[in-house]
């Protein structure tokens, strides 16, 4: 048989990803979608879904086989992850279709020999696909669990450490649900209860969030295919990102810097909840500012773009009340839209990472004024990377305190304070994780 244009785009990017660590949704974006016979959604479910898995897929594949995972060809690896992945998670297809074309490509790949095996292991699955059941049943907690939610074993340990049992495996399970969009309504132009009817008009369904006066969640429908003048009055932006530019709004202000604004999300939200006289949104990168601006045009302008690295920031000493730094991190927090990240990680980056935070902060602190506050967020869980950073940071600058409470704090948002005066919203559901302080300047 054919193998699908859909398989061999999968297979290309899958192996860019594995092995040159590209990312995938730049890598989607790239594909020619004018090819008559590619199905992007199918692409994208195969690309996104292997990433999501592949350590549980290799734990059935390692049952099936005679020979451990690890000794594999990365080739055969990688064919056998998209097909079993198709065959236990994504049964749009036939199985005799999924497991002929695996063992075709492997064919197109020049591995006739390993054609053979692939369609042994396949064949095998399905006569016990109860075999999936028993991958991560036995042994240590933490091990299990990594293996049947795919996430590195590292990782899962030091999540249950911190966050406990019960805790842990429900983020690892929301880290594996295919993740909902959110947007951010323009809340300049329309209220976000007329915003929900008019969408609902046009049969997208959603939900207000608790986390942000100007979030909702699409249930159901096509909020990208939507026509221009419905589609301008909202922005597709997370809801954590949106809480935090919640928390820092009610501290009011005139004069604010969003430092690493791209692709610009925080900077609309802020804008939407506050009216600040200066709004200046920077980023580093020619191409991200581009975009960023963009965006910010889209939602009506009235914010500044700048070209600026923001460890040496071109701006005079006290020149803003409020800045918003949304640091580099680890994504841990993210891992849901980003699966194949978490293949990234290992301990020593979140000191890396961490480094890289310390500088960040202390370029941008000059610009600050006495009396004016910084909002420090990443998209990481880790302590390395947020309760670290904050604590070493006030350390070395005692003018800078940590604001554990104030009265102007949405309340919604104070129960995910911890004791420390961190914020940390941890995933569920319909949220990612995401960790956020307000500092203040003496």
């Amino acid at each position: 048989m054919d193998v699908s244009a859909e398989f061999q785009r999968a297979y290309e990017v899958l192996d860019r990803s594995f092995h040159e660590r590209d990312h995938i949704q730049p890598l989607l974006a790239s594909l020619d979608r004018t090819e008559r016979r590619i199905n992007i959604q199918r692409v994208t479910d195969l690309c996104f879904g292997v990433a999501r898995w592949s350590l549980l897929l290799d734990g059935v594949a390692g049952k099936l086989s005679s020979k451990p995972v690890e000794e594999l060809e990365r080739e055969v690896r990688l064919i056998l992850r998209i097909a079993l992945y198709q065959l236990i998670f994504s049964p749009y297809r036939p199985d005799y279709a999924v497991v002929d074309e695996a063992t075709e490509y492997a064919k197109v790949l020049g591995k006739t020999n390993a054609s053979r095996f692939v369609n042994a292991v396949l064949r095998e699955y399905l006569r016990r696909p109860e075999v999936r059941n028993e991958v991560g049943l036995y042994g240590e907690v933490a091990e299990n669990l990594a293996v049947r939610y795919s996430h590195p074993p590292f990782l899962v340990k030091r999540w249950m450490a911190r966050f406990g049992h019960r805790r842990t495996e429900e983020m690892l399970r929301c880290d594996q649900d295919v993740p909902k969009m959110d947007l951010l309504v323009r809340l300049r132009r329309i209220s976000r209860d007329d915003m929900v009817e008019r969408l609902m008009e046009a049969r997208v369904t959603t939900e207000p969030s608790e986390l942000s006066p100007a979030g909702l969640t699409v249930m159901r429908g096509n909020a990208l295919g939507l026509p221009d003048p419905l589609r301008s009055l909202f922005y597709i932006e997370d809801l954590g990102c949106q809480a935090m530019a919640w928390l820092f709004s009610r501290l009011g202000g005139d004069r604010l810097l969003d430092a690493a604004a791209a692709p610009g999300g925080k900077s609309l939200a802020l804008s939407q909840m506050h009216g600040y006289g200066t709004h200046v949104a920077s980023d580093l990168f020619f191409s991200r500012t581009v975009r960023l601006k963009e965006n910010l045009n889209a939602f009506g302008g009235g914010i500044t773009v700048l070209i600026q690295d923001a460890r040496r920031p071109a701006i005079r000493e006290g020149t803003f009340d409020r800045i918003v730094l949304d640091a580099p991190c680890s994504g841990t927090g993210v891992l849901r839209k980003n699966p194949e990240s978490r293949w990234r990680l290992d301990v020593g980056v979140f000191g890396d990472y961490q480094k890289k935070q310390l500088e960040l902060l202390e370029a941008l602190l000059p610009a600050l004024a006495p009396g004016g506050y910084l909002l420090y967020i990443t998209c990481s869980l880790e302590p390395e990377e947020n309760e670290d950073v904050v604590g070493e940071f006030i350390a070395k600058h005692p003018e800078m305190s940590l604001v554990k409470r104030d009265a102007r704090f949405p309340r919604e948002l104070l129960a995910h304070q911890e004791q420390s005066g961190i914020f940390r919203i941890l995933p569920r559901d319909r949220t990612d994780g995401i960790t956020g302080a307000v500092l203040q300047k003496a």
